[in-house]
């Protein structure tokens, strides 16, 4: 299957486009990065900012992050060491299940951590020594209130293990022209 590049920060797109040329399967791609910045003070953000160090974006802008990547990350969130965090292909709340959670490092490589938000959260406050190894957490340090806000948490969001493992396509790449040297974008007029 042949794929086509939309760039979503030049232009809004749709998700995912498919069509045929000669008929050949042509899947249309977003691509590059969103910010999402909270405007919200919502406890919950505190809790995860102060025990998970989880730091939600107020502010941020497009230029503060010096990736590029494919499918399209919407950033909601960096942690102490200025990784970025996000979900591909779009952005959500607690209740989608159709955005998986990445980060990118400070050396531009991608990590998949979740299939979801809520995965995201269970397994950031799971005491499942499993999960924990499993999942490259090590970035996210928890203080002393780990544990009783951990609990809240799952409570709160009925947190559990997700029912699926999936397996997601995700680069990150240093400019969007390091992305075209590999793909072919469709020009947005």
């Amino acid at each position: 299957m042949k794929k086509i590049l939309v760039d979503t920060e030049s232009a809004s797109a749709a998700v995912a486009v498919f069509g045929r040329e000669d008929g050949e399967v042509i899947e249309c791609v977003p691509s590059g990065v969103e910010v999402i910045n909270t405007r919200d003070e919502n406890p919950v953000y505190d809790i995860l900012e102060r025990d998970f160090n989880v730091i939600f974006c107020r502010g941020c802008k497009r230029e503060d992050f010096h990736f590029y990547t494919v499918p399209r990350l919407s950033v909601f969130a960096t942690d102490s060491f200025g990784n970025a965090i996000g979900t591909l292909w779009g952005a959500g709340d607690i209740s989608d299940d159709d955005y998986p959670v990445a980060m990118v490092s400070l050396e531009n490589n991608g990590y998949i951590l979740a299939n979801s938000l809520k995965d995201f959260l269970y397994k950031l406050v799971s005491e499942n020594a499993d999960i924990r190894e499993k999942y490259d957490f090590s970035g996210f340090i928890p203080t002393e209130n780990k544990k009783d806000n951990g609990e809240y948490l799952t409570e709160l969001f009925s947190l559990k293990p997700s029912e699926k493992e999936e397996e997601y396509e995700f680069e990150v790449f240093a400019s969007k022209e390091e992305a075209e040297k590999k793909y072919e974008f469709f020009k947005v007029e």
